[in-house]
């Protein structure tokens, strides 16, 4: 079942207390059902934890892209902490396990999590291309960054390419931001394409503008780009 519904989400900066972080159990009732992504899925692994991002945790996650450049600024000097993560994995019936799509969730104050979604973009965009150590031998990584327009205050799509012994897998990662919380979806295993991840983040986007802030919010300049 191919998902449904409109490709945008309203924002919610017009209305978002600027200090307000979400609870777990908050953040779970958002989270889209099992149906959406189409019917031979069973649930994966579900967990929360505190979200945390600081300097050092960036730059070892981006250690291949960092040879010659010890410790850059566009790395971003921020640490943010405190909030929580619901990640939610769905994996494909008969297809020994393989994960075809990630659900997050990530509430943080409005100041950090547009900061945070500044940084990762930065981030790619400095590491468009590099090698990195396989079991095997190396992979070849490559980053770029799309603007994502009328989802959420502001959105992205991340794609990310890598090529392993001679066969190339692309991945597609939708960022929005609506309000304080981050909303992703990663269409994992080279298996979902860019319109249905794209389609799926704008759907629980939309879950996380009405849920949280209120159907009837966010009018201003969040729902104009909407329309």
């Amino acid at each position: 079942m191919a998902p449904t519904g409109p490709v945008t989400a309203p924002g919610r900066d017009t209305v978002a207390q600027p200090q307000r972080v979400f609870t777990e159990t908050e953040l779970e009732k958002t989270l889209l059902p099992d149906s959406t992504f189409g019917r031979r899925l069973k649930r994966g692994d579900e967990f929360t934890t505190p979200f945390e991002s600081t300097h050092d945790q960036r730059r070892e996650h981006w250690r291949y892209c960092l040879r010659g450049d010890e410790d850059p600024a566009w790395l971003g000097p921020a640490t943010h902490r405190g909030t929580v993560s619901v990640a939610h994995t769905l994996r494909v019936i008969g297809n020994e396990g393989e994960a075809v799509a990630v659900q997050q969730l990530v509430s943080l104050p409005v100041a950090s999590a547009r900061d945070h979604l500044r940084v990762e973009q930065d981030i790619m965009r400095h590491c468009p291309s590099f090698t990195s150590d396989m079991e095997a031998g190396t992979a070849g990584e490559d980053y770029s960054v799309e603007p994502l327009e009328g989802l959420g205050d502001e959105a992205f799509l991340e794609i990310h390419e890598t090529e392993y012994e001679g066969s190339v897998r692309t991945e597609y990662t939708a960022h929005v931001r609506v309000g304080g919380v981050l909303v992703s979806v990663a269409g994992v295993g080279g298996i979902a394409d860019r319109d249905d991840t794209v389609r799926w983040t704008a759907h629980l986007a939309r879950g996380v503008g009405s849920t949280l802030y209120g159907a009837g919010a966010g009018a201003g300049a969040g729902q104009d780009r909407a329309r």
